[in-house]
């Protein structure tokens, strides 16, 4: 079976489980959303926002990115932000990393990453993170100096 197959026969019964536990669970879900949070977070494949908030669908605006980025002059994250706030009412945003960031890491030691390049340089640069700490990733007990991005804030335009 190819990946692509697996993945559609998986939502199928996804599907299938969901219409069975709650029949009115795709009806309430096309009606529209109303998060109070947007989530800035990374790319990183191994968890999803939903799953570690302990949130539904429906509860939680979404923007993902190699290592979390928030930078000004991003077109697609500013339409993320301006489109939260404005037509959906999201009254916090929170910008959330992760342990072993491959994108921070890439972003600390500098190597040529191709078109990453300007992307992970940002991520190193005082202005585009909040502040740095010495931590102990809880998978590898190893030390080292990451940038916290975990700081969380309410939209002003939106009290």
């Amino acid at each position: 079976m190819s990946d692509f197959e697996r993945i559609f026969e998986n939502n199928r019964a996804w599907v299938g489980r969901k219409v069975a536990a709650d029949p009115g669970y795709f009806t309430r879900l096309a009606r529209g959303q109303e998060p109070r949070l947007l989530y800035i977070g990374c790319s990183d494949s191994r968890v999803t926002p939903e799953e570690i908030m302990g949130v539904d669908a429906g509860e939680l605006f979404v923007h993902r990115n190699i290592a979390n980025l928030v930078i000004g002059t991003d077109v697609n994250l500013n339409a993320v932000v301006q489109y939260a706030i404005e037509h959906l009412g999201v009254k916090h945003i929170i910008v959330c990393g992760h342990y072993e960031c491959g994108g921070v890491k890439a972003a600390l030691h500098p190597a040529d990453c191709g078109q990453l390049n300007g992307c992970c340089r940002r991520c190193a640069t005082p202005t585009a993170c909040t502040a740095t700490s010495s931590t102990r990733s809880p998978t590898s007990g190893s030390a080292s100096t990451a940038w916290s991005r975990s700081t969380c804030w309410s939209s002003a335009s939106t009290s």
